[in-house]
């Protein structure tokens, strides 16, 4: 953690509340490749971005959880809920799975502060919900394990009414500095596989297209994805979810549009998955490059979860002779692109983001995106 982003967050807590008793910094989620499969058992290649929510807590004095947010200058006491922002509704959700599995919470004062992009795609509701869960169970002493606290955000998210799976807040919560992690949902474990990266780095960009996974068609897909599980299992072969098939079932399986397309992207991301892991075992990974390109023409033409100007943006990336592949993470409807590009030649990015500026009027903007470690304290 940067000294001047702890001093700043300390002063801004220390001005308003007790003085804070612990600091943490809760990380962004990138997933390599294996999107909208942890909710169909599949396989997913995340890793902790050394991109963070800080958060920093004391035992207040009252009878009510009061919360301040540094970048949005924004302080909330939660016995008024007039007006309450959006991300308060994380806290509400989170405190009342706790309140009524383990007790009541106690008057909690919390600032944030973050230097994690909001609406990204990746992963800042995880970072703040999987923060808020740890800060709780610091002060109630409650000794949750990592699984424990990944179920209580879980649901929390799910109250929210984002149907997701569970691979953002395993990240934030197990991850490895410097590795990714191979999660198999359908067999509930956890791989660490290096990120050794040669003569190549990841990098992000922005794309100024906030989404909001609430508010778009991310549960509608979900849903899709149940339905050509129960038409499967009565038409060809009794399956509980997607990733129990493999590519040469496509062949054989009959479904109306859009659910065709739907269950091809699941099947082929999953075994994309395997395949990239295995090039970073023996670092191969500029062979890495064509299946990300693979993974976002299927997320934007299969999946249908792009818009136009990320597709614009990643087409040019694309062309770009020192970039590898590209592709959009997180949940789709915006957010951010992950590009596999050789090391210092990060130029021909910002040229392309900024084309993208002036064509769009947005303001998109790149940076390296490090791998850090899981949510600690600092």
């Amino acid at each position: 953690m940067e000294m001047n982003i702890k001093d700043a967050l300390v002063n801004y807590h220390r001005q308003l509340f007790n003085p804070e008793s612990i600091i943490i910094a809760s990380p962004g989620r990138v997933n390599i490749i294996g999107e909208h499969t942890d909710y169909n058992n599949g396989l997913v290649l995340p890793y902790a971005l050394d991109k963070h929510i800080y958060m920093s807590a004391s035992l207040g004095d009252g009878q009510s959880l009061k919360v301040y947010s540094a970048d949005q200058k924004r302080y909330v006491d939660f016995r008024d809920d007039q007006g309450m922002p959006s991300w308060s509704r994380y806290y509400i959700q989170a405190i009342n799975y706790i309140e009524d599995n383990y007790g009541p919470c106690p008057p909690l004062e919390i600032t944030m502060l973050s230097d994690l992009p909001i609406g990204a795609g990746i992963s800042s509701s995880s970072a703040l919900t999987c923060g808020v869960i740890y800060l709780i169970d610091h002060f109630m002493k409650l000794e949750l394990t990592p699984d424990e606290m990944i179920k209580i955000a879980t649901y929390t998210e799910h109250g929210i009414g984002l149907q997701g799976g569970a691979m953002d807040q395993s990240t934030i919560l197990k991850a490895r500095k410097d590795h990714a992690a191979l999660m198999d949902f359908g067999l509930n474990t956890i791989e660490y596989i290096p990120l050794e990266m040669g003569g190549y780095d990841w990098w992000m960009v922005y794309t100024d297209v906030e989404h909001s996974l609430v508010d778009s068609e991310y549960n509608t897909r979900r849903k899709e994805c149940e339905t050509s599980v129960s038409l499967i299992s009565e038409q060809f072969k009794e399956i509980e979810h997607l990733s129990q098939l493999i590519p040469s079932d496509l062949a054989t399986i009959r479904l109306d549009d859009p659910l065709d397309r739907r269950t091809k992207f699941v099947v082929e991301e999953n075994q994309r998955v395997r395949a990239v892991v295995d090039m970073l075992k023996h670092k191969e990974i500029s062979s890495i490059g064509p299946l990300l390109n693979a993974s976002h023409l299927g997320l934007s033409k299969e999946y249908e979860v792009s818009t136009n100007e990320v597709d614009w943006l990643i087409e040019q990336l694309q062309k770009c002779v020192a970039v590898c592949g590209a592709r959009m993470i997180g949940g789709g409807f915006g957010g951010s692109i992950l590009v596999l590009i050789e090391k210092d030649k990060e130029d021909e990015i910002h040229q392309v983001v900024d084309s993208y500026n002036r064509i769009y009027g947005k303001e998109a903007f790149a940076f390296n995106a490090h791998s850090g470690n899981a949510l600690i304290e600092v």
